[in-house]
């Protein structure tokens, strides 16, 4: 199992520090993180090293997240959203989330 958090403008310290801090200390390997962009959403895969989390992969839109581990997947991150543009975090990366994460 990996968590994953949607990141929101409202939430930036939770999402960005405090989460990835409580993962951490439970020694949970891998993190992904998915995080609003001008073109939609960016993918943030991040891995726990040393006690912390680093960049593994990251993805935005017209590219693919695409790694080994924890296991082998591809996810194209244009495919995720209807449109190029996203105008918030709502359901659809919510989606994504719960539907990578189990």
């Amino acid at each position: 199992m990996a968590p994953g958090t949607c990141g929101s403008p409202s939430n930036t310290g939770t999402d960005r520090l405090l989460k990835p801090q409580l993962y951490a200390a439970a020694g949970i390997g891998w993190y992904l993180l998915v995080e609003p962009s001008a073109d939609g959403v960016e993918l943030h895969l991040q891995r726990l090293v040393g006690g912390h989390y680093v960049p593994a992969v990251v993805a935005g839109f017209g590219e693919s997240l695409a790694s080994e581990d924890p296991f082998p997947f591809s996810i194209e991150v244009a495919s995720l959203l209807p449109s190029p543009r996203l105008t918030g975090m709502g359901s659809t990366a919510a989606r994504l989330v719960a539907g990578w994460v189990r």
